[in-house]
């Protein structure tokens, strides 16, 4: 026989890996050899060792487990939520409707300036017009 010790409440006990009910005074009757018991609650760390059961005498074992840090059930949410949602406009030059005509603008213009200094090659690379003169 197999007597515990809990000092939690609700916990449940494995031995060999299958689910043990215990009887009122927290014992189990378990044959002669050894055996891997568990013990194991939401809220603490499983217990686990190899009890020894002997002929005709009784085991004593002491369980202690060592809670979590956190339990799930001790944090509390409030419902709904006291933000507020601001939208501020992005400055006047960001803007989709101001910047997209300022940038083709760009373009055009500088477009427009390299074709103005594009329009007569340099005199150095006049041999290579044709009709030029003469390198």
């Amino acid at each position: 026989t197999v007597k515990f010790g809990f000092d939690v409440q609700d916990a449940t006990v494995h031995v060999n890996g299958t689910k043990i009910a215990l009887t009122v005074n927290k014992e189990l009757a378990l044959p002669v050899g050894t055996h891997a018991v568990t013990v194991t609650h939401p809220q603490y760390h499983n217990f686990v060792k190899f009890v020894e059961v002997g002929y005709g005498r009784t085991t004593d074992v002491q369980v202690t487990m060592k809670q979590y840090p956190i339990v799930e059930h001790s944090i509390q949410g409030k419902a709904g939520t006291t933000d507020t949602i601001i939208y501020d406009d992005p400055p006047m030059w960001r803007r989709p409707y101001v910047a997209v005509p300022v940038i083709i603008g760009l373009a055009v213009a500088a477009g427009f300036a390299a074709a103005w200094y594009a329009r007569e090659f340099p005199d150095y690379d006049n041999c290579r017009k044709v009709g030029g003169e003469g390198c």
